[in-house]
């Protein structure tokens, strides 16, 4: 997988003639071009010569692509056996670049995000407009970059990342106490991904704030 930083234009011809796809739709001149591993190796040098930059992601595998097809059916037959309640606050999916409403199918919306371009500008666009903070769960700058282009540079972006053996940074936390998605801004006893997504679902849950915070789906 590669990130292009170029119009739409640009990365549709750096497209053509080989086996890639659209991943991620970030921003308007911002993409992720998933595919065959030598297609890949190819990109810099074939975006080079229409001015384009491009940085190859540290990807096992080209995800949200027809690759994952194979997949698909397992996938869909594990999430076809849960029981998904209605969204409790505003939800917006990065499947569909939209609001999230009641009445949606949570099963097919994670069952296709496997094997469709994830639309993030859309669903940053949309989180963008109403919000006064942006705390991304993944240690991504170009995405950060993308996000605070979607907010016109007047929202604070900042990372919280939930990977292994990482907490949030003290801004982070921070941050996120002051929205009242958490009750406590000192770190969790336990470290980890296990501890932190403990602490954050259950403190978001059960001390919403005097505002309504809004969720994000980055599947």
């Amino acid at each position: 997988m590669a990130r292009v930083l170029a119009e739409p234009g640009t990365a549709a011809r750096l497209r053509a003639g080989t086996g890639l796809v659209v991943a991620a739709h970030e921003g308007p001149a911002q993409h992720v071009l998933a595919g065959p591993a030598a297609d890949i190796r190819a990109l810099p040098r074939r975006a080079a010569g229409l001015g384009a930059a491009v940085d190859v992601l540290d990807a096992g595998c080209a995800l949200h692509s027809p690759a994952i097809r194979p997949c698909e059916p397992p996938w869909r037959a594990v999430v076809g056996g849960q029981r998904f309640g209605d969204p409790r606050r505003r939800l917006i999916s990065a499947v569909t670049g939209l609001d999230v409403p009641v009445s949606a199918d949570i099963r097919w919306v994670l069952g296709a995000q496997l094997t469709r371009p994830a639309l993030l500008a859309g669903a940053l666009a949309l989180a963008c407009a109403d919000a006064d903070l942006v705390v991304l769960t993944a240690p991504d700058a170009a995405l950060a970059a993308a996000t605070a282009a979607g907010g016109r540079g007047r929202l604070p972006v900042l990372s919280a990342p939930l990977a292994r053996r990482t907490t949030p940074s003290p801004e982070a936390r921070a941050a996120l106490f002051a929205a009242g998605a958490i009750g406590n801004v000192m770190p969790p006893a336990e470290t980890g991904r296990a501890g932190v997504e403990r602490t954050v679902r259950s403190e978001y849950s059960e001390n919403p704030g005097p505002r309504q915070a809004e969720a994000f789906a980055p599947a």
